[in-house]
């Protein structure tokens, strides 16, 4: 991947130590790391769901939609979080509370 490249090419700026370098020189152990380590993420956030025993690695509908339209997984985190506090039908409101807590919105300025 482009990040196993990048990592290869300078280790020091993706925090990988000279040690570590030495002990794995093609970094296939850290790059496994971090694919376990981001597909538990999604997992938890409900975006796919991860086997650890197998790797076995399934998209859900939710990290279909939020791949399709670009939401960060933060966000998600963020719908999931709420929605589950709103447990009774939550009124169009809530729902558009919800939508504005969205991080993608972080940096839309409202006129005074």
């Amino acid at each position: 991947t482009y990040l196993h490249v990048r990592m290869c090419k300078n280790p020091l700026a993706y925090g990988i130590s000279a040690v570590q370098h030495e002990s794995d020189p093609t970094l296939r152990q850290r790059s496994r790391e971090l694919a376990i380590e981001a597909a538990k993420l999604l997992d938890e956030r409900k975006m796919v769901r991860y086997n650890p025993d197998s790797g076995n690695l399934a998209v859900t509908n939710l990290g279909r939609v939020a791949s399709h339209f670009y939401i960060r997984n933060q966000s998600v985190a963020t719908f999931n979080e709420m929605i589950e506090k709103k447990r009774v039908s939550p009124t169009d409101a809530d729902l558009l509370h919800v939508m504005c807590c969205a991080d993608e919105f972080e940096n839309v300025r409202v006129r005074p």
